[in-house]
């Protein structure tokens, strides 16, 4: 979900286990020269999607390689499948509420996010989990991030080698 903290404990967990980080996000808006709102704005959500699938896709095989997907992108083009079959992976899982406060000072910088009104934004929100839970819940590991630490994170990955 936006706001679980997938591209921070990821570029962390990444540099403790002398792995390559890779921002899904972020790769996109560099190799395509935009934003992802601008890519929104412009392009639309589907044509974003459509982005998503394809870089996932381009991924290095051979690698140790740390992926911070989008909130969204195991809902979309079959990633789920994709990303469950070739490595490990784990739903940070995280309360509405701490979303919702780690999200409200934030919100224009998030295409999906940006027109909201604070009660807007929890409905969202529980709407959101409401229709990925299902994807996510496939995740190879759930953790609760509330609760979450380098080494326990380590642990995880250890344990699934």
């Amino acid at each position: 979900m936006p706001g679980s903290g997938k591209s921070f404990w990821g570029n962390l967990l990444a540099q403790a286990l002398g792995y390559t980080f890779v921002d899904t996000d972020s790769n996109i808006e560099l190799l395509e020269k935009q934003a992802i709102s601008q890519i929104f704005e412009q392009h639309g959500e589907a044509h974003f999607r459509t982005l998503e699938a394809a870089y996932l896709r381009k991924l290095p095989q051979g690698i140790n390689l740390l992926v911070a997907t989008g909130g969204g992108t195991p809902c979309f083009h079959d990633n789920m499948a994709l990303m469950l079959s070739k490595g490990l992976v784990i739903w940070l899982d995280v309360p509405i509420h701490t979303l919702v406060n780690r999200l409200i000072f934030e919100k224009t910088k998030r295409p999906i996010l940006a027109q909201k009104t604070d009660a807007e934004l929890i409905a969202t929100m529980e709407q959101m989990l409401a229709i990925r839970a299902p994807f996510y819940q496939q995740a190879h590991v759930t953790v609760n991030a509330t609760q979450i630490s380098i080494p326990y994170l380590k642990q995880i990955i250890e344990q699934h080698a």
